[in-house]
């Protein structure tokens, strides 16, 4: 039920994830939501009281468009399928045009200083931002140093004709069962950075946290945002973890499996995460115990 396609999303091993939770916890703490596909899978009980942040200050005003206004959100993006469809028989190039149409009405609202306040406008940008997502490269999103999105036109796996129907899938069924849960439960959306939502987090609370990967060799590709993750970073997040374990705080994190961070998780918890569909080797860190 999630609406991004997000490079590094748990939705395939999300069921892996919440068999190794603790059986109960307080308020679950997402600090790096992203596409929040884990919290999105959580039982209805286990969604009562959440935190759900992202730097990405994007991904938080879309959340907060499809809990206020899902309808008009869906009409928006009802339009841009229509226009879509339109141009698939015209050949690629005219959806490239399209395209690059609704990158250009994100990245003038996204870059803007200050944003337009305007509720028509915030929509405009939201279901573009939604449109060129399910349309990117490799679902990638990423920012050059202005922090506008630059990724070319490239459905996954050049599936052209299934981009209609997953945004007709968004409009009907996603945006309206999200917007209630939203509405319905105490939900917190925030864009703050990592460490200032861990301060939020008090005993007994869940923290999943699921940040960005450092880069490992020289030029690899693992920098969506403008600001950026350091290894340094992981090395602080590190510490603040082991801060919140003192605090009897419940916290899992996900990461690749590397010798690294392996050294520098040692004494946690460790599993790993299982694809099926991927050689990606992810694993779970935890600071209690879970059960296999």
């Amino acid at each position: 039920m999630t609406v991004f396609k997000w490079v590094g999303s748990k939705r395939t091993v999300a069921a892996q994830i919440q068999a190794h939770l603790p059986r109960t916890f307080n308020t679950y703490i997402e600090p790096c939501c992203g596409s929040a596909a884990v919290f999105w899978s959580l039982p209805r009980d286990r969604q009562r009281r959440a935190i759900l942040n992202d730097i990405n200050a994007n991904i938080v005003n879309t959340y907060k468009l499809i809990r206020d206004h899902h309808a008009r959100i869906s009409s928006s993006l009802s339009t841009l399928r229509e226009q879509y469809i339109a141009c698939m028989t015209s050949g690629k190039h005219v959806l490239r045009a399209l395209y690059a149409t609704q990158c250009d009405v994100f990245n003038r609202w996204a870059s803007a200083s200050p944003r337009p306040r305007g509720i028509a406008k915030r929509l405009a940008a939201c279901a573009a931002f939604i449109f060129v997502n399910q349309c990117a490269w490799g679902s990638v999103y990423r920012e050059n140093k202005r922090g506008q999105f630059n990724v070319p036109f490239g459905p996954p796996q050049n599936n052209i004709a299934g981009v209609p129907v997953r945004l007709q899938e968004l409009a009907q069924e996603v945006f309206p069962k999200l917007s209630e849960l939203l509405r319905k439960n105490d939900v917190r959306l925030t864009c703050e950075s990592v460490f200032d939502v861990l301060k939020a987090a008090r005993p007994h609370d869940m923290v999943f946290i699921d940040p960005p990967y450092a880069p490992h060799r020289p030029g690899s590709f693992t920098q969506y945002s403008a600001t950026g993750f350091s290894w340094v970073d992981h090395v602080r997040l590190c510490d603040a973890v082991k801060v919140m374990t003192g605090r009897d705080i419940y916290v899992m994190l996900t990461y690749a499996d590397t010798p690294d961070i392996r050294r520098l998780y040692k004494g946690f918890t460790i599993k790993q995460l299982m694809y099926t569909t991927t050689k990606r080797k992810d694993i779970m860190i935890m600071n209690y115990d879970a059960a296999d």
